[in-house]
């Protein structure tokens, strides 16, 4: 059995909630989908670390309106950029990096918010964070 710690990540972003809805996120599913049990830095096996770089809103789908000087967003996305490392503590070296990790997160303004594109994203980030660990265990 593998024993991992998820530590908060830093956030250089202007969105405070990404790095406690990640923290949740990785919590949910790392043990389920890896077969892992969740411990403290100082008794686990590995650590998930990193850090969110950027966080873009922009509209991907414009439309013209009759009115001049109005135009209608149909669709936008966020852009999420991260560096995400699993490091062995026990061999005290990398598992695995992943080095400006870009999700995407893509919403309807008239239907949903930017926070539910941010829980798509950051599900992308945990679907590539998990695919990372499998890679090397």
């Amino acid at each position: 059995m593998r024993y991992v710690a998820i530590v908060p990540f830093t956030n250089e972003t202007v969105q405070p909630a990404l790095t406690t809805d990640l923290q949740r996120l990785l919590q949910e599913e790392l043990p389920r989908r890896l077969g892992v049990r969740l411990a403290s830095e100082n008794s686990a096996d590995a650590v998930v670390r990193g850090r969110f770089v950027a966080f873009e809103e922009v509209p991907v789908d414009v439309r013209g309106l009759a009115q001049p000087g109005r135009i209608d967003v149909a669709q936008q996305q966020i852009r999420l950029v991260a560096d995400v490392e699993i490091f062995d503590l026990r061999e005290n070296r990398p598992l695995w990096r992943g080095q400006s990790l870009v999700v995407l997160g893509f919403w309807r303004p008239d239907r949903e918010t930017v926070a539910d594109a941010q829980q798509r994203a950051l599900r992308e980030l945990v679907n590539k964070i998990i695919e990372g660990a499998q890679s090397q265990w």
